[in-house]
């Protein structure tokens, strides 16, 4: 099926571009790394570390914030991937890129490039980073009854604001927020799953 994949996000190439030198938000990147899991795809995922500053314990892409050295937004993700996962470049193809957004931060727009592992990926966690890595089957997503909804709370700015946010769990693993956003987003272009309709 990744191959039936890889043709249908073949509208969405691949821009190897750098963020604007006059932007007024940071810039990150995610990889989002499709696998075999028994003859199935799945998802690469990572969950953070609990010790770090920020999203602390969550599931989330490899990836992370731009840096002057990286030559583009992809070589970002590659970098932050191989920084935390020991993801070796050479054992991905990088294929298609999703449109930027933003997280519950909002001075920052965040690039997904959605890439397949052509080799075996001998990954190792960055334990001051990372606390595991996992693969999520596909079709976990594409199942509406593995939705469910939790509240939050976003303290600050001009009011006070309450969420019904949608999460889904696979081995005691929540996904939910920018991360599951990304994923809905992807399962809606490769499959027309109406999963836009979780995000009440």
């Amino acid at each position: 099926m990744i191959p039936q994949i890889v043709e249908r996000l073949s509208k969405f190439p691949v821009i190897e571009n750098c963020p604007s030198k006059n932007r007024e938000r940071n810039s990150a990147a995610v990889l989002v790394i499709l696998k075999d899991f028994n003859s199935e795809p799945a998802l690469l995922l990572t969950k953070r570390s609990k010790n770090l500053r920020h999203h602390a314990g969550q599931v989330a892409f490899p990836g992370g914030m731009w840096e002057e050295d990286d030559q583009s937004l992809l070589q970002t993700a590659v970098r932050e991937a191989s920084e935390e996962i020991g993801l070796s470049a050479e054992s991905i193809e990088c294929f298609a890129m999703m449109p930027k957004a933003s997280p519950w931060r909002r001075d920052i727009d965040v690039t997904p490039f959605i890439s397949r592992a052509v080799e075996p990926l001998n990954l190792k966690a960055n334990v001051n980073e990372i606390e595991a890595i996992f693969d999520v089957p596909l079709q976990h997503f594409l199942d509406i009854k593995n939705y469910q909804y939790k509240s939050m709370s976003l303290l600050g700015g001009y009011r006070d604001a309450n969420f019904q946010l949608p999460f889904i769990e696979y081995k005691g693993n929540q996904i939910w927020g920018f991360t599951l956003k990304v994923i809905t987003d992807l399962v809606a272009l490769i499959s027309d799953e109406p999963l836009a309709s979780i995000w009440k």
